[in-house]
């Protein structure tokens, strides 16, 4: 299990962790200058990492403007209905 991003929320290997996984999904993919959450539940949080692990965007919105973005791959951490999953996101403009 993975250290909690958001304070009461957790990422597990659980079945319904992986059943909410394919419930997300990010639109367009690859993004160029702004990319959506489509997700069945309510988009708490969304926070956008670089491969390095550092936090370069935070959300609460579906919606997500990467055109200040460098070319290359993010991984998106989302927070839906209390609970969060990662997805990856390339970004290319």
């Amino acid at each position: 299990t993975a250290a909690p991003f958001v304070s009461g929320v957790s990422v597990s290997s659980t079945s319904s962790s992986s059943a909410l996984a394919k419930r997300v999904s990010i639109v367009p993919n690859p993004a160029s200058t702004k990319a959506n959450i489509v997700a069945d539940g309510d988009v708490e949080r969304v926070e956008i990492l670089d491969m390095v692990g550092e936090v370069v965007k935070v959300s609460d919105s579906r919606s997500i403007d990467t055109s200040t973005l460098r070319n290359g791959l993010y991984l998106v951490r989302t927070v839906v209905d209390g609970e969060a999953t990662v997805h990856k996101l390339v970004v290319n403009k």
